[in-house]
């Protein structure tokens, strides 16, 4: 071989390894079906007829690799009341839009895909409504669990069974699921309401006294407002309170009702009375009232701080604890006679209620200690703030203190008879 045609071969095969490296592309992330290893149901929330109920599942899944990854869920009613068209449906179209049962995804870890509704045949031949997805992990690489929620609307009073089923577009044998039983509650019967804080003068916007309302039917179950179902809400001092509803008529998912009963004018302290009334097809004689205190305050500027930091870590005014539920705060403002001061509560957390109540300085301390009860967890409420307010804005820099898990601060060694330590350590 001639050396002019060695150098030609190797210049060919050289610009043919630079034309591939051109050409080549990095691969895509392609979307991997992952498997499902259990199901769970959550707490289930209150179900009346004609009421869609969000009922949450929580999936255990193989790790994901990319946030484009997917794993297969479907539902379907497999028992309901006489004259439900959720089964035995002579049409298998009975849930084509997903009016009965359908599958969504409320969290940062899950997001929707594409739902089908393909009717269940059953053994008698006839249709049950029933739902498929490919949920879509949107969480980060690793994750191993998320909760979607099964949305279903009853149609008629009674209990039903829905079965959850994983890796296919309906149950199949050895596939993991979960029966979830709903049973639907009546219309309300009764009312009650629980008041936190007081109305107070100078409270910012969303501060104030917080009303909870609940509802019992006939059998002292839980209930929530139904179709054409209402309660009217009023106040006896339209001057000095301001209602932030004046009906409840939507259906609530944890069952609870909240109304805030906000300062208007309020020109010395006094009390207004709230009253909840049933309206729609509910009667007026479904009623309850509740009276909720009005504080005048002064103008402040300074902020309250905390009393002792026993039992805390941190320095003010952010500060944490594992084991207290009751906060002890100290305000002090130079009076000439007993005045109040408006403080806000804002928590933050699952069941969190912000509230306004009041501190007196007597003239005769210009200091007054006052506390707010508040326990904390990781899992419930997670941290409190409190603060004085003054002239509908809050004072800057209120305490805040957050949850935080107890750790061990001394560890002990049993059944050893020898330690090996660093040079120079030492056992106390």
């Amino acid at each position: 071989m001639s050396t002019k045609t060695t150098l030609k071969r190797i210049a060919l095969v050289a610009v043919s390894a630079l034309g591939f490296g051109l050409l080549s592309v990095a691969p895509s992330q392609a979307t991997t079906q992952r498997t499902v290893s259990s199901l769970t149901q959550g707490t289930l929330p209150v179900v009346r007829a004609g009421v869609t109920a969000n009922i949450p599942v929580t999936a255990v899944f193989a790790a994901n690799a990319a946030n484009t990854d997917t794993f297969t869920v479907a539902a379907k009613v497999i028992s309901a009341p006489t004259g439900s068209a959720h089964v035995n449906n002579s049409v298998n179209n009975v849930n084509a839009s997903g009016g009965l049962i359908n599958i969504t995804e409320d969290s940062s870890v899950l997001g929707d895909g594409t739902a089908t509704f393909t009717a269940f045949t059953n053994a008698s031949g006839r249709f049950d409504a029933q739902v498929s997805e490919n949920v879509v992990i949107n969480g980060a690489n690793g994750t191993t669990s998320g909760t979607f929620r099964v949305s279903f609307t009853p149609d008629v009073a009674g209990t039903y069974q829905i079965l959850v089923s994983a890796n296919a577009a309906t149950y199949t044998a050895g596939n993991p699921a979960t029966v979830v039983t709903v049973t639907t509650a009546g219309a309300p019967v009764s009312v009650s309401v629980s008041a936190l804080g007081r109305v107070v003068e100078g409270a910012p916007s969303g501060f104030g006294a917080n009303l909870a309302v609940t509802l019992k039917d006939a059998a002292g179950l839980a209930t929530i407002l139904g179709p054409n179902e209402a309660i009217n809400v009023t106040t006896s001092d339209t001057t000095a309170t301001v209602l932030s509803a004046s009906t409840l008529s939507s259906p609530s998912s944890s069952g609870t009702y909240t109304i805030l009963v906000e300062d208007g004018t309020i020109d010395a302290d006094g009390t207004a009375v709230i009253t909840f009334t049933g309206s729609g097809v509910l009667p007026a004689s479904l009623t309850t009232n509740i009276t909720v205190t009005e504080i005048n305050t002064g103008t402040a500027s300074t902020q309250a701080t905390l009393t002792s930091a026993t039992g805390y870590a941190g320095t003010s005014p952010t500060y944490y604890t594992a084991a207290k539920s009751t906060h002890t705060f100290t305000f002090a403002s130079v009076v000439s006679a007993d005045t109040k001061y408006a403080v806000v509560v804002d928590a933050t957390g699952a069941g969190a209620r912000d509230y306004a109540t009041s501190v007196t300085v007597p003239a005769a301390d210009d200091t007054a200690d006052f506390s707010v009860a508040q326990a904390l967890s990781a899992t419930g409420i997670t941290s409190v703030s409190v603060g004085i307010a003054s002239g509908g804005s809050a004072i800057a820099n209120p305490i805040v203190i957050n949850y935080e898990a107890p750790v061990a601060n001394k560890i002990a060694i049993e059944g050893t008879s020898s330690l090996l330590l660093a040079t120079g350590g030492s056992v106390k």
